[in-house]
């Protein structure tokens, strides 16, 4: 409940109700058992059919914070992933990646971060972590590993899926009650293509999505001595400082304009901050327990507020010619919510190299063609560069798109039952995320940050467990149909 005072100011305040909220905290008699957790799992079996009550698809992050929550309450479950070893989708990233938020934010259910972990959370850390918390519950026995999905059915009758999955040159049938999408942090997407632009060929350099990069010394290796990060998002100042760390002549090419917030305004107690004020799972109520018409509004107050008491804070970035938007006109949940990225999370590092022109910058421009030895810029200059770093972040954030290499044969079917994903609907709630969809039950679709895995994935274990023991009520489904932010 969040209260406002009424009327004007006096002695004998009284209050009224701005918003009241409520949600699906337990069940009285089936709750969330943590005893549970430490529980020896079964392996899942050779069988050629599983009948199980889950199926998660996808066993990253949420995936597997997911499956914690499951075991918890009791529920059976198999999850599949394409990736060898549990933690891969954080290893096999970029070498110098981190997260762009306070560890507080970040921290796993049931168990925290190591005391000894660093805000900013490298690579590393992010597997380490998800390593550890596979293994203290034991949920790598139940993780089909290298495996994929070939076809999907429902079965509108019996309300079972039925799923072809394909581990090698295995192929079983796997049916369940329920199945969540847990394939994506940001969306479902993969790696938005490059541009198709003229003269490719006569390039000779690496030229690679972000998604592809590894290290710098791999452009070095590969003859390097000077390098094109195309984008100016989070990744792209990531590979950027990485670059002129290893003696790269390293240049950034912005398209847009970008809003870039300081790290530190995570830290305001009526932001993020709460989180270094509370335990994760109180502060997640406040966060996530509202509508998030008002959340996200008083979250962009906060950093208006902040970025007010300081206007001239990126003068010298603008001066050295890189396209700032703050927070003074710039809002960080529009760009999470509605782009899934896009923006920069400023920690220090790599705006430092813009500033004091360590790096060079060019602004408002777009390749055009690749030359012998660079880029043809739009504004007619040419960039020179031997190697080019394409951070331009994924194709899409509507994750029916992608169902087709989630799901297999049937997807297309699937897909244009579903509700579209991110952006806001007509009742300001994020669309087609961690809830049931309108034209097809006991299917999920479980995606964002970190902070969402922890709180959404008990949102939809709570979802799920009700319709097992058959207590949920039927989901509401007259989200009014309007424009909407997103689309």
């Amino acid at each position: 409940m969040m209260l406002i005072p009424s009327g004007r100011e006096t002695t004998d305040k009284k209050w009224k109700i701005w918003s009241m909220s409520t949600y699906l905290a337990k069940f009285e008699d089936f709750p969330e058992d943590e005893s549970l957790l430490r529980a020896s799992s079964a392996p899942v079996t050779d069988d050629s059919h599983i009948s199980i009550s889950v199926l998660v698809v996808g066993g990253g992050n949420a995936g597997l914070i997911l499956a914690a929550r499951l075991k918890a309450f009791d529920i059976d479950y198999v999850v599949i992933d394409r990736n060898a070893r549990v933690g891969d989708n954080w290893a096999l990233r970029y070498d110098c990646m981190r997260f762009h938020v306070y560890k507080s934010f970040c921290e796993t259910p049931y168990i925290p971060y190591p005391q000894a972990s660093n805000d900013g959370l490298t690579r590393d850390q992010l597997a380490d972590q998800i390593v550890a918390f596979a293994k203290e519950f034991d949920l790598d026995r139940r993780v089909l590993h290298r495996t994929t999905v070939a076809a999907t059915q429902y079965d509108e009758e019996e309300k079972t899926w039925s799923v072809e999955i394909q581990t090698g040159d295995l192929r079983r049938t796997l049916t369940c009650k329920c199945m969540v999408l847990a394939t994506g942090g940001a969306g479902f997407a993969g790696p938005a293509p490059l541009p198709d632009l003229p003269d490719q060929e006569s390039f000779k350099g690496p030229s690679m999505h972000s998604a592809s990069y590894r290290t710098s010394s791999d452009l070095i290796a590969a003859g390097a001595k000077s390098v094109a990060i195309i984008g100016s998002g989070n990744t792209a100042f990531d590979v950027l400082v990485d670059c002129h760390d290893a003696g790269l002549k390293t240049t950034m090419v912005q398209r847009s304009e970008t809003y870039v917030v300081p790290m530190t305004y995570f830290a305001h107690p009526m932001g993020f901050g709460v989180y270094d004020i509370l335990p994760a799972d109180d502060a997640d109520v406040i966060v996530n327990g509202g509508p998030l018409a008002i959340g996200g509004a008083l979250l962009g107050l906060v950093h208006r507020m902040q970025a007010q008491a300081e206007p001239h804070r990126y003068a010298e970035a603008r001066r050295a010619g890189l396209r700032v938007q703050d927070s003074l006109t710039g809002d960080l949940l529009v760009n999470l919510i509605d782009r899934c990225g896009g923006h920069f999370v400023d920690m220090g590092s790599g705006m430092d190299l813009i500033t004091t022109k360590k790096v060079g910058i060019r602004s408002g421009v777009v390749p055009k063609a690749y030359t012998s030895n660079g880029l043809l810029l739009s504004d007619g200059t040419h960039l020179e560069a031997d190697a080019i770093v394409w951070s331009i972040g994924f194709g899409h954030t509507d994750g029916r798109k992608n169902l087709p290499e989630t799901l297999g044969i049937g997807a297309d079917d699937i897909a244009r039952r579903l509700e579209p994903t991110w952006g806001v609907d007509a009742q300001g709630e994020i669309r087609g995320l961690w809830k049931r969809h309108p034209g097809v039950d006991n299917l999920w679709m479980f995606a964002g940050g970190t902070a969402q895995h922890r709180w959404f994935s008990k949102v939809i274990a709570l979802q799920i467990k009700g319709i097992l023991e058959g207590i949920l009520p039927d989901a509401y489904r007259r989200t009014p149909e309007a424009p909407v932010a997103g689309d």
